[in-house]
C-alpha cells in the first residue's frame, strides 16, 4: 500500500492525501498536484506490512521533493 502526504514545512507536519494500491495511481495524483502548484511538497511512502514496538506502521520513502 502506498501513502501520499503533503508536507507543511511551517508546521513541520504531513497531511495524508490518499492511499493507493498501485504506485502508478499515486504518481498520477502527484502529477495532478504538481500541475496545480509546482511548489507543492510531497512524500510518497510504501508500507512494509510490519509495525514497530509502539504500534506504528513501518514505511519506506519511495520519493519526496
Amino acid at each position: 500500500m502506498y501513502y501520499l502526504y503533503l508536507k507543511d514545512e511551517k508546521m513541520m507536519t504531513k497531511n495524508l492525501v490518499g492511499e493507493y494500491k498501485e504506485v502508478d495511481d499515486a504518481f498520477d495524483k502527484i502529477d495532478a498536484l504538481l500541475e496545480k502548484d509546482e511548489n507543492v511538497k510531497y512524500v510518497l511512502e510504501e508500507s512494509t506490512g510490519g509495525f514497530n514496538s509502539y504500534g506504528e506502521m513501518l514505511t519506506m520513502v519511495v520519493t519526496e521533493n
